[in-house]
C-alpha cells in the first residue's frame, strides 16, 4: 500500500513539474498563422499556393495554435489559401485567397458547424 501511495505522489509531482504549453519564442519577422478551432473535431491545417499543399500542423478541437510558415515556402509576396481538414470529417473548409508578404500575421477561426 505504501508503494502505491509513493508511485501516485511521484506521478503527480512529475506531471505538475513540466508545463503542458509550449513557450516557443517566435521570431518577430516570421510569417505566422494563428488558428482558433471552435469545432469539436481536430483539424489539420494546410497552406495552399499554386499547385502545392504544405502541412502546417494540427489544432485539436476547442483549442488554438500558432503556426510559423517556413521561409522556404514563402518567396516574396504571393497569394495563398488556408485549408482546414477535419480528422474524421468530410468537409474541408478553404479560405479565400490571402495576399501574404513575409512577416505578416494571419488569424483563422474555424467555427463550430
Amino acid at each position: 500500500m505504501r508503494w502505491l501511495y509513493l508511485i501516485c505522489v511521484s506521478v503527480f509531482f512529475i506531471t505538475c513539474r513540466y508545463p503542458h504549453t509550449s513557450n516557443v519564442q517566435v521570431d518577430q519577422d516570421a510569417t505566422t498563422v494563428f488558428v482558433e478551432n471552435q469545432n469539436y473535431l481536430d483539424m489539420t491545417v494546410y497552406l495552399l499556393f499554386g499547385s502545392h499543399r504544405v502541412r502546417l500542423g494540427t489544432v485539436t478541437g476547442l483549442s488554438s495554435r500558432l503556426f510559423v510558415i517556413p521561409e522556404h515556402v514563402l518567396h516574396g509576396a504571393q497569394s495563398v489559401r488556408l485549408l482546414a481538414d477535419p480528422v474524421g470529417g468530410r468537409i474541408s473548409p478553404v479560405t479565400q485567397e490571402i495576399f501574404l508578404v513575409p512577416g505578416d500575421k494571419v488569424e483563422m477561426v474555424i467555427p463550430n458547424n
